[in-house]
């Protein structure tokens, strides 16, 4: 009876395992076919996006070799890159100052001279030579009289102006050079 018993009970684990081992297979064979569907999904997909990316190359090669695009594309960068500086009003600006300033020396005993005036797109350059200091730095507005460097300092579209360097000459004139730099926007005051 005892050889009956582990007999029916080694068949019941038998039958119980195969039973498992049938379950593990379905769902193993249900993952897999989860998993290649879903695989087959994916590169579906990734077929849809190469092929509206390589349309969409296709556009941009055609624009790029367009003559209009490239103009376009030019006129823009030119816009974005280059500005415009208004010198129609800048120049009469400098001239106006400069005018007045030989006005100072031919109403006082004190005399201004411009020996060179350099004007471009990024700097303002001039030499003068003074025969006093007081002229190239004092200024009295109540008295209606501005320095060489005030009357300067008053034009809207140069900054960092400096006197780069000043030589006393042996009749007591000194010789300077008056630097700015051109502010490259059209902000400025018109």
């Amino acid at each position: 009876m005892k050889l009956t018993l582990s007999g029916a009970l080694y068949h019941n684990i038998r039958y119980r395992l195969s039973r498992l081992a049938v379950v593990l297979f379905v769902v193993i064979l249900a993952v897999y076919i989860y998993l290649q569907v879903s695989i087959f999904m994916t590169q579906r997909q990734i077929d849809k996006q190469q092929a509206i990316l390589d349309q969409k190359n296709q556009e941009l090669e055609q624009l790029l070799t367009d003559t209009t695009f490239s103009k376009l594309e030019t006129s823009r960068y030119l816009k974005d890159n280059l500005q415009q500086l208004p010198w129609s009003v800048h120049i009469p600006k400098v001239i106006g100052i400069v005018d007045s300033i030989q006005s100072i020396s031919a109403g006082t005993g004190s005399t201004i001279q411009i020996a060179d005036l350099k004007v471009s797109l990024d700097e303002i350059s001039l030499r003068w030579t003074v025969s006093n200091l007081l002229l190239l730095y004092y200024s009295a507005p109540e008295r209606g009289f501005l320095s060489v460097l005030d009357r300067f300092a008053e034009l809207d579209f140069i900054e960092n102006m400096r006197v780069q360097n000043y030589t006393k000459w042996p009749d007591w004139d000194f010789q300077f050079v008056l630097q700015a730099s051109v502010i490259n926007n059209d902000n400025t005051t018109k």
